[in-house]
């Protein structure tokens, strides 16, 4: 009967199995890099793991210096190499090569290798298992019994125990083996639960496994795929980002990151990562084709909101309607990316007819037989100018049904979808904008929306030049009958003045940046243009219960307290007027009464008699209400009317104007803290040493709401050196910053761990950002605070600094003279004359830099600047450099005897600059405090990073780049 409880034990751990296997053992890769090594092994080599793992095995065991004869360990390069070529386990005879110790020293030792591949499932070297069992006991005894006959009998029994044991240890070797070829099965069941694509090729391009998820993506079977040659498999990626990526990571051994699109039967974007491997290169990819569609919509309507911004504003700048009507037809369809369109108006001498502006993109035929339309044609524009009702046709079939009339537009334009929606002047319809494409159309909410808001900002345009037009036909007409009755003559003139009063008020408005000053408009302006005694504003709360009121000062304070917030059904026409929509003229106070009883006190108290309130309505909807309040009885003229309608429908778009900038400068200003929140968290605390105080600030730009590539830093080296640094990356944006990012750690780590003079760290830092694929031009000031014995002596420190395209440092000396460091002709020098610098960072790798060096007296300061400090619009940079040091020097020694703290030096600078900030500004500055006396109380306490001390003392006992 079988004993199945083998079957049904767990599978074992096999790390504590190997990590006590008496045989010492090495996991090698096929590189021959230390993976891992048993304890037996540790301990027969005198080694750890620290000092080993992630080492080329030849690099921690190299040749006997004396013993250049020896060949043990080429003998086992080539043992390892046959190994992993031949896919096949060598036994190699007894080799001898010496195991150095940690105190140098060297002892003899020889050796029994057996060298095993580890194969994948495809039969690939993963890898190299080698066992080294140390028989130079048996050498030496074997040597003996040489010498002395009588043991040989001994020795020999000895021999084949030895013998014995080494061939027990190779079975337990092959044990090993197949327990590690199951542990690799469990590594495929991971592989194969990933939840992106998997794809490993050999050397020739062949693929030679790819998991469950990469058959799902590629939409092949796995039996297809596998064994078949990339290239041919997918003819599609050769000579595209696809091939150029897995080329590049077989080539330079790196990992290769990138996103592309394989076009059909795929048709998908992917994210693909190439990683270099033994024997070829493995592809991760996951399809990223969702998240490249959104971003790609996201764009294309940022793209159109600005199109639109532009058509807008060339709206507001012509003054003819023909002029209006192309820019609306040709400009407006281009930015909502239609395929063409038209703008319709009524006909100025004929009601009944329809005139149209058709873009041209349609042919001359088109634009003819359309150009003038009866208003009772069966075409969208037609029925949308008489009744005022958007009209939707979103593919051929929509639009043929329409009509016979469609069909025949559709067939003649080659248009297939059409929307044709209302330009209105309040109720009426003023025109029709018409929107058609080549392709179907879904017609969503978001696509509506925006219509509508061309629409809209249309109509403004429309509107206004329909008022101007007509203030120019009302100065002809004017003209015209100079001769008629004076009555006549003067109603004419009335009128024209009140067009022109319109143009006013549109001025007036545009200027207004509050619901208060719209009202000051009203209140002068609105009410001149009828002669009204007082004037109010009401605006309904987005809640829609309750409505705000501003009302003129000609009004009793406690009567406007009385109405400043009421709720919708308030008894008085000014809050109906906000909360319907609807318009009221009352020619005096019994009308009023009689429509709205409880306005009786209110209009008595106000000594009012007619009133005219009109609703505004905004591009949302209904933002409010208009009133203009007269002390005696009025009968409005269709001529007031008009101008009432239009002095409302300008009112309405200035507080839409007012509300969208006031949207835009809260989201503007959320921005900028999150920017800047951003920017400051890159931008560490600076240490301060004794006797040297260093004091930094960060200043955003008024102007932007991005982060930007403007940085400072300060840090103790591993010598114990203070390190200033000061740098502006080319650009304003997050790209920006994220270089500024990777330059920042650059700089601190290579200036730290290098110990080198500035001009080397710098060098240091311009090859590894090229190398790193770093190609962002960048100005920096890299510079050391030294102190040699003799200026220790002296009580004076030696700066030494090397400028990489940067604005020079300001030295400014504790009675507040001020000169910039590297001027051409000495440090006296104004910056008028010139600075020394080298090349910016980025631009040659190959570049020499140079350092140069200023003894700091006590007492002295030293200030590094970004340009943001000192540039500004229309000024030019030497009197920005003039002003730094003037204004620098005059706060140093503003406080006489009590020299001003660095801190109040900062903050000093900033406020000098203000609000007018047209770039950001890093500001770093150093003072150098006499080392006779205490640390001054104002500098605060001294402060280096807990670490130092351990990191220097590592520092100390090994080379720069970490090795024994």
């Amino acid at each position: 009967m079988k004993d199945h409880s083998l079957q049904q034990a767990p599978l074992p751990d096999f790390r504590p199995i190997f990590d006590e296997t008496p045989t010492p053992l090495l996991l090698l890769s096929p590189d021959f890099t230390i993976v891992h090594a048993n304890r037996a092994r540790l301990e027969a080599t005198a080694t750890t793991l620290e000092a080993t793992v992630g080492r080329n095995l030849f690099e921690v065991f190299p040749m006997n210096p004396d013993d250049p004869a020896a060949d043990g360990l080429v003998n086992l390069r080539d043992s390892l190499t046959q190994a992993r070529d031949t896919r096949r386990p060598v036994t190699m005879a007894i080799q001898k090569y010496d195991i150095p110790l940690p105190d140098g020293t060297w002892v003899e030792r020889y050796w029994s290798p057996r060298n095993v591949p580890i194969l994948n499932e495809q039969g690939q070297v993963v890898w190299l298992l080698h066992r080294s069992d140390d028989i130079t006991d048996y050498v030496h005894t074997r040597e003996q019994a040489r010498a002395t006959t009588e043991q040989n009998e001994a020795l020999r029994e000895r021999a084949d125990r030895g013998e014995a044991d080494l061939f027990e240890r190779t079975r337990e070797l092959e044990q090993l083996v197949a327990d590690l070829a199951r542990a690799t099965a469990r590594t495929t069941q991971i592989t194969e639960s990933m939840a992106v694509g998997y794809l490993s090729m050999d050397a020739d391009w062949r693929i030679s496994y790819v998991n469950s998820q990469a058959v799902r993506a590629l939409s092949r079977p796995r039996e297809e795929l596998v064994g078949g040659v990339i290239w041919e498999l997918f003819p599609a990626t050769v000579g595209t980002d696809f091939e150029a990526g897995y080329r590049r990571a077989a080539t330079t051994g790196e990992a290769v990151t990138f996103d592309a699109h394989y076009p059909e039967p795929l048709n998908a974007w992917y994210e693909v990562r190439a990683v270099p491997e033994a024997e070829g290169v493995a592809l991760y990819f996951l399809d990223i084709t969702p998240r490249h569609d959104a971003v790609q919509a996201a764009q294309a309507a940022a793209a159109r909101v600005s199109a639109l911004a532009e058509v807008t504003l060339a709206l507001s700048t012509i003054d003819d309607v023909t002029e209006l009507v192309a820019v609306m037809a040709e400009r407006g369809t281009a930015a909502l990316g239609t395929d063409g369109g038209a703008v319709a108006i009524p006909a100025r001498d004929d009601p009944q007819l329809v005139r149209s502006y058709v873009t041209a993109s349609h042919a001359a035929a088109v634009r003819e037989e359309y150009a003038v339309l009866p208003l009772d044609a069966p075409v969208p524009a037609c029925e949308v100018m008489r009744t005022g009702h958007p009209v939707l046709l979103g593919d051929r079939e929509a639009s043929t049904g329409y009509s016979r009339e469609m069909a025949h537009a559709v067939q003649a334009s080659g248009s297939v979808a059409f929307a044709s929606l209302p330009l209105l002047a309040g109720p009426q319809v003023i025109g029709v904008f018409t929107a058609s494409w080549d392709t179907p159309q879904r017609f969503d909410a978001e696509q509506v929306e925006l219509l509508g808001a061309f629409a809209a900002q249309c109509s403004q345009g429309l509107q206004r030049l329909t008022a101007l037009d007509g203030e120019r036909r009302a100065r002809l007409q004017a003209e015209a009958s100079a001769q008629d009755a004076r009555r006549s003559a003067e109603d004419a003139q009335r009128s024209a003045e009140g067009q022109a009063s319109l143009v006013a008020i549109a001025r007036a408005l545009s200027g207004a940046d509050s619901e208060r000053e719209v009202l000051d408009v009203l209140e002068g302006q609105g009410a001149a243009l009828l002669a009204a005694d007082g004037s109010g504003l009401a605006l309904l709360e987005p809640d829609g219960r309750h409505v705000c009121t501003l009302a003129s000062d000609t009004f009793d304070a406690d009567l406007r307290a009385n109405v400043q917030r009421v709720p919708v059904d308030f008894p008085i026409p000014i809050i109906h007027a906000a909360a319907t929509g609807a318009s009221h003229l009352f020619p005096d106070r019994a009308s009023t009464v009689a429509a709205f009883p409880g306005a009786e006190p209110l209009y008595t108290a106000a000594g009012v008699q007619a009133s005219a309130c009109l609703p505004l309505r905004g591009r949302a909807g209904l933002l409010g209400s208009i009133s203009l309040a007269f002390s005696g009885e009025r009968l409005f003229s269709e001529e007031e009317r008009d101008l009432l309608e239009a002095f409302a429908a300008l009112t309405a778009q200035a507080l839409d104007r007012i509300a969208a900038h006031a949207a835009e400068q809260a989201a503007l200003k959320v921005a900028s803290g999150i920017a800047e929140t951003l920017q400051r968290s890159m931008l560490t605390a600076p240490p301060e040493p004794d006797h040297l105080e260093i004091a930094v600030r960060y200043a955003a730009s008024a102007a932007h709401a991005e982060v930007g590539g403007d940085w400072y830093d300060a840090f103790l080296t591993s010598e114990g050196l203070t390190s200033l640094v000061i740098g502006d990356v080319t650009g304003h944006d997050m790209a920006a910053a994220a270089v500024m990012g990777q330059l920042r750690n650059l700089v601190r780590g290579i200036g730290f761990t290098l110990g080198e003079p500035p001009a080397r760290v710098l060098a240091a830092v311009d090859r590894a950002a090229a190398g790193l694929g770093i190609t962002t031009v960048a100005t920096a000031i890299v510079a050391q605070v030294e102190q040699s014995p003799a200026h220790r002596a002296a009580g004076t420190r030696l700066l030494r600094w090397s400028n990489a395209g940067h604005l020079p440092p300001l030295l400014i000396t504790a009675d507040g003279q001020g000169s910039y460091l590297g001027s051409g002709t000495g440090a006296d020098a104004g910056p008028e004359g010139g600075y020394e610098t080298d090349l910016v960072l980025g631009w040659d790798p190959s570049t020499e830099r140079h350092d140069h060096e200023v003894v700091l007296q006590p007492g002295s300061t030293v200030l590094l600047y970004t340009d943001g400090l000192v540039e500004r619009r229309g000024v030019g940079l030497d009197r920005g450099l003039a002003w730094l040091a003037e204004a620098a020097g005059e706060l140093v020694s503003s406080t006489g005897a009590q020299q001003v703290s660095l801190e109040e030096l900062c903050d000093g600078l900033l406020q000098l600059v203000g609000d007018h900030l047209d770039d950001d500004v890093a500001l770093l500055a150093l003072r150098a405090h006499p080392e006779d006396a205490p640390r001054p109380t104002q500098a605060g306490p001294s402060h280096v990073p807990d670490g130092l001390q351990a990191a220097r003392a590592a520092a100390a006992a090994h080379d720069p780049l970490g090795k024994d």
